[in-house]
């Protein structure tokens, strides 16, 4: 599998589980069969996150999930709007 979360990078991954080494920055990790990898990552922003197998073709063998996430959005992040403590 060629893990990616879709409009994320992963901050962290451990490839094949191993907490010592993680690699940064990365948009997609190669997961072997039988293997394994744990990803860290913040979502900054409520909604529907889908991940895939990037190889894409396999969507349609069901190789894809969704993550939702709750929480108050952050008008700064789509309308560009900087709330400050003066109340303007």
């Amino acid at each position: 599998s060629n893990f990616h979360v879709i409009g994320e990078i992963f901050d962290q991954v451990y490839l094949e589980g191993a907490l010592r080494n993680p690699i940064r920055d990365v948009q997609t990790t190669t997961i072997p069969a039988g293997g394994s990898a744990i990803v860290e990552f913040d979502l900054n922003y409520p909604g529907k996150y889908i991940f895939v197998d990037h190889a894409l073709a396999r969507l349609d063998r069901g190789a894809w999930g969704v993550l939702t996430v709750e929480g108050a959005p952050d008008k700064e992040i789509f309308n560009g709007v900087i709330e400050t403590s003066h109340g303007h």
